[in-house]
């Protein structure tokens, strides 16, 4: 799965390296850029590869930072190739090796919860039950006792509207 991120992320590496001229140079007064600004953004980035690796590592490391902004960045700054495969590989094992301890740990931590909640379903099924079945001893008993409610409350609006 790596290597396949890899591969994705060097392919929009590449298209942030190719398409930078083009945007740059047709969008660049809008956006406020221009060549200049982009070559000395890039000559900060090419200095230390220690630097930029531990940089780009980081930003991919982090769940949340989109990884394609990264790598059309780090093409349009033109960070070294090697430094760029190294430090995303290794990045993207970090989170991802972090994703699984996560997901075991957590899929753990389910399966407990839901012996837990057995337990307690068992109880909240007897207890449903329970009231169930006294809610249909009362009806059957109290049965006839509706339809003698119903007749007073006729009775009794009979009397109020007379009355008016």
């Amino acid at each position: 799965g790596n290597l396949g991120k890899l591969i994705g992320s060097f392919i929009y590496y590449t298209l942030g390296d190719k398409l930078e001229d083009v945007v740059v140079g047709r969008f660049g007064r809008y956006l406020g850029l221009n060549h200049a600004d982009i070559e000395r953004i890039g000559q900060k980035f090419n200095g230390s590869p220690w630097r930029d690796g531990a940089l780009l590592f980081l930003l991919r490391v982090i769940p949340f930072v989109p990884t394609i902004l990264v790598s059309i960045a780090a093409g349009v700054v033109r960070i070294r190739t090697r430094v760029f495969l190294i430090a995303s590989y290794a990045g993207n094992f970090c989170k991802d090796l972090f994703y699984a301890f996560a997901g075991y740990y957590g899929v753990r931590a389910l399966r407990a919860f839901f012996m837990d909640v057995e337990r307690i379903r068992f109880g909240v099924g007897v207890l449903l039950s329970g009231l169930i079945l006294g809610s249909l001893v009362l009806l059957y008993v109290h049965r006839h006792r509706g339809v003698h409610l119903y007749r007073r409350f006729v009775a009794w609006a009979a009397r109020q509207s007379s009355q008016k």
